[in-house]
């Protein structure tokens, strides 16, 4: 009785120290080296009442979504990583950290550019035991001669120590497996105990995952090999964005062949079960892209190139309820093409979306456990100083079953967020041949898309009435400009 309690009492104050803390608090990501002409390292900063972008550093190192990085429990950055090197907050590399991932991509890209060209290939892991260590999962990305195809083939953790004195040393890289992968990503969720994590990669060409569980005394056990599923290819398929449910019951990818390919997870044995694909409206000359629940778990976030898809798991058939949310298709001041990528859930209970490209621009989802265009998504949420390196670093979703703080505002917002678009009225709805518009201010522009996120009508404006007579029966999505903000509607053409 006395050790179950003495257990029982390890678990919840692991849980306690988990849901506390602030480990993904500051987001760093960027490149180059000319902080006043906009290369750099940036910070989104979620510390205080509004979440902020402020420039940090000029290292010339390149952190995208092939990069990760940690907060301390009181969310000051701590560790970041490229998959070149592991640095401090400082940019320095830590002892040991250096040649992190070697191989011929290490030799071509980090030994040239100082960047590791495989998204979501790092994860930083909190010891939940043990507040000086941290783990860093980390994998490679080759070119295989023998497929013909990019690859995994090398799978590793590297155990990283806090010194008293504050410094870091990386104590350990083992190598959890040598057999071909595809690139799908990393992530991770926590084990039932409260004091381990799951993560696994998936083989190249088969049904086969190989499982590991993180954290203890033991540091890893596994792998544990389990077949379920499709089979899974390299680059023919596009794995996209991989994550864990907030509740830790559910794996989903972003996947080209399959849509979002879904498996539920039992977080005490490991086992996958219940596979199941859901396709959604993904344009052929589109990639599956970012991937991303919402707080709740009900609702499945899809990016594809430049377009927003909503997919409601509740839904008997959540491929019919998958709702187009967006396209993001507008260059940025330089002319430079911006679209949607990567997507992370924030602290704030936000949902973060990459640009997919070297922007300035953050999107954000401001209500994402909301059904349809209540979502409020936000496009071009935030101008950062420095550009993206195409996406925001990968993380693990911290806080078990999707706890988060919505008192958290959005400061230096770059545009009007939804809540704050002008007022107007669509009528006749529905409507079978104009469509007129009321507000106090003129429509400057409007664009017209069909449930399939298709560019159906384009008017630069000023546009006083709509002819939709030429549109098939459905229903559509409209965005207009009226000053300085964005209205979204739908109508519905008889």
């Amino acid at each position: 009785m006395k050790k179950r309690f003495l257990f029982g009492m390890l678990l919840a104050i692991a849980a306690l120290r988990l849901e506390a803390q602030r480990f993904d608090y500051q987001w760093p990501f960027g490149y180059g080296s000319n902080l006043p002409q906009g290369f750099g390292i940036s910070l989104l900063d979620f510390n205080g009442d509004t979440v902020r972008t402020a420039p940090l550093a000029a290292p010339g190192i390149r952190l995208g979504n092939g990069g990760s990085f940690i907060c301390t429990p009181d969310g000051e950055l701590m560790l970041l990583t490229n998959n070149c090197a592991v640095y401090d907050r400082n940019f320095q590399i830590i002892e040991g950290g250096a040649a992190l991932t070697p191989g011929n991509t290490y030799n071509s890209h980090c030994l040239n550019y100082n960047d590791y060209p495989a998204d979501q290939s790092t994860l930083f892991l909190p010891a939940l035991d043990n507040d000086s260590v941290t783990y860093l999962l980390h994998k490679d990305s080759e070119l295989s001669n023998a497929l013909q195809d990019v690859v995994t083939r090398h799978f590793y953790l590297s155990t990283i120590v806090r010194r008293p004195s504050g410094s870091f040393y990386l104590k350990e890289k083992r190598l959890l497996l040598d057999v071909n992968m595809v690139v799908n990503r990393l992530t991770a969720t926590r084990h039932e105990d409260g004091l381990h994590w799951w993560t696994l990669v998936a083989g190249y060409n088969t049904h086969t995952f190989y499982k590991f569980r993180i954290g203890g005394p033991e540091g890893v056990e596994g792998p544990f090999v389990q077949e379920i599923g499709p089979d899974l290819l390299g680059t023919e398929v596009g794995v996209g964005q991989t994550a864990f449910s907030p509740q830790g019951d559910r794996l989903a990818m972003n996947n080209i062949a399959y849509g979002a390919l879904l498996y539920d997870f039992d977080r005490s044995t490991g086992l996958l079960s219940n596979w199941r694909s859901f396709l959604y409206p993904n344009p052929t000359n589109e990639t599956a892209e970012g991937l991303a629940f919402a707080p709740g778990g009900r609702f499945l976030y899809l990016t594809a190139g430049r377009d927003l898809y909503q997919m409601d798991l509740e839904d008997p058939d959540p491929s019919g309820s998958t709702v187009f949310i967006a396209k993001v298709s507008e260059p940025d001041e330089t002319g430079w093409p911006i679209g949607m990528g990567s997507m992370y859930p924030g602290p704030d209970c936000r949902i973060y979306v990459g640009p997919g490209t070297t922007t300035f621009y953050i999107h954000a989802i401001h209500r994402p456990d909301e059904k349809g265009q209540e979502c409020r998504f936000h496009p071009k949420a935030l101008r950062s100083p420095t550009k993206l390196k195409f996406d925001l670093p990968n993380f693990p979703l911290f806080r078990y079953d999707g706890a988060c703080d919505p008192t958290i505002g959005l400061g230096m917002l770059s545009a009007p967020a939804p809540e704050a678009a002008p007022a107007l009225r669509l009528y006749p709805n529905p409507a079978t041949e104009h469509l007129f518009f009321q507000g106090m201010q003129p429509v400057e522009a409007l664009e017209v898309y069909d449930v399939q996120g298709k560019i159906r009508i384009s008017e630069p404006g000023p546009v006083e009435r709509l002819d939709i007579a030429a549109l098939p029966p459905g229903v559509y999505s409209l965005r207009a400009r009226c000053g300085q903000g964005w209205w979204q509607g739908r109508f519905v053409k008889m």
